[in-house]
């Protein structure tokens, strides 16, 4: 190994090796698998992706050499170039925005309102899913629900999902074909085999009204979806943000929001269709004067303040609407 301090001050390289070999293998080894990957103790789950490719590789040079199968390598220079995009990119239909929840439903959640409420420790979550209802069938939000007969779901099914997947419009932010980007928006109460994990969204209020003025801020506690008379309403139970004042902050040009609260001091929630929500959001605390205690974390930040920014600077995509 002497050798090599020479050769690196010679050539920068040991033993020659150009550096941008030891680039394209790590760009296989490494990048690649990177963005397949869910991000989540991805070093155990590379070493195994490539034990696995090493045995493919292995298999296949068997199995050219004994004849079994003829494989044509006459295409392979076409379609070889790498996707080196390092976020989710959609290469979808050119429209605004549209969501849908995950594929596969969470196991081990009951299939009732009464039941659910119970176990995610929403008692109002029937009461709201109700009162969705009733807006969605008479389409008129602004009727009063208070004295009218609301819709009987106690026998209809429910699923619950941990995930949505938010397609928009972001031409500004990388994206495929047509400026379409996706995204997921998680709330769950277990991330990673760790703490909860609800994220925060932009829901459009009034699509005449631009910025701020026609989008909320909301936090979603729960997707779910249920069906009524052979229809399926995928849903959302939020938790309202609202603007502390008619303009954003003067020294940073961000909006302020903090959290609605109703008159017993409890979340102000309400169920409502995802095909509401835009995409997801970010909130940067607004902190005071003094330091800060011990037990705040990431995982517990959207609980302790009383206000929030809503950080237009994330993207380029969220400056654009987030004024």
């Amino acid at each position: 190994m002497n050798h090599n301090q020479h050769l690196i001050q010679e050539f920068s390289a040991p033993n020659g090796l150009c550096s941008s070999i030891t680039e394209l293998k790590h760009i296989k080894a490494v990048k690649q698998l990177w963005r397949c990957l869910n991000h989540f103790e991805a070093l155990g789950q590379m070493l195994i992706t490539n034990q696995h490719f090493d045995k493919l590789a292995t298999t296949q040079l068997d199995i050219l050499h004994h004849g079994d199968i003829g494989l044509n390598n006459d295409d392979d220079s076409e379609g070889s170039d790498v996707d080196d995009n390092d976020v989710q990119v959609h290469n979808g239909p050119h429209v605004l925005n549209y969501i849908h929840l995950a594929k596969t439903p969470v196991c081990k959640y009951p299939s009732s309102l009464d039941a659910l409420a119970h176990h995610v420790q929403h008692p109002n979550l029937p009461l709201l899913t109700c009162h969705f209802l009733h807006s969605q069938l008479h389409d008129d939000t602004s009727q009063s629900t208070v004295n009218v007969a609301l819709p009987d779901l106690s026998d209809s099914p429910v699923s619950v999902f941990c995930s949505a997947i938010s397609t928009f419009y972001a031409p500004s932010n990388l994206s495929g074909l047509g400026g379409m980007h996706s995204e997921c928006i998680w709330s769950t109460p277990w991330w990673r085999k760790g703490p909860t994990h609800y994220d925060t969204v932009f829901l459009e209020w009034d699509p005449d009204i631009p910025g701020m003025g026609g989008l909320h801020i909301g936090r979603v506690f729960l997707f779910f979806s249920f069906t009524y008379d052979d229809i399926k309403y995928p849903c959302a139970l939020i938790q309202w943000f609202s603007n502390v004042s008619d303009g954003p902050d003067e020294d940073t040009r961000m909006w302020v929001v903090q959290p609605d609260y109703d008159a017993d001091g409890q979340q102000e929630l309400e169920v409502v269709h995802i095909h509401s929500i835009l995409h997801g959001a970010h909130l940067i605390p607004v902190y005071g004067h003094t330091h800060l205690p011990t037990d705040v974390q990431y995982t517990n930040s959207l609980d302790v303040f009383q206000a929030y920014y809503v950080n237009k600077y994330i993207d380029h995509h969220t400056f654009e609407i987030a004024f």
